[in-house]
């Protein structure tokens, strides 16, 4: 999300206060396509470690989304919309520095 943040700003900067996108809120499509890719990497890491150790339990080695429905019994059906209509995380602001 950071890398998505600097990407839109102005080398990591915005004209006023009011104008710095809410963390989660303005989630937008670039930053929820890098969850993709590395949620892609950690399938790629799961499927390697159930085959090498088939007895064992990874019950709770699961995609983005389908933690975000085990932990927050979501509806949601893409990474996107899981955060930018979260109620609990659409009053999060983006941490900046003054000055």
């Amino acid at each position: 999300r950071c890398y998505g943040l600097y990407k839109s700003s102005d080398d990591g900067k915005w004209e006023s206060d009011d104008k710095v996108p809410f963390f989660y809120r303005d989630f937008d499509e670039e930053s929820a396509e890098n969850i993709r890719r590395v949620d892609s990497e950690y399938t790629k890491v799961r499927k390697a470690l159930k085959q090498k150790f088939p007895k064992e339990d990874f019950k709770y080695m699961l995609s983005y989304m389908e933690l975000e429905k085990l932990n927050h019994e979501s509806s949601h059906v893409d990474i996107l919309a899981s955060f930018r209509d979260s109620p609990q995380l659409s009053t999060i602001k983006t941490p900046t520095v003054v000055g």
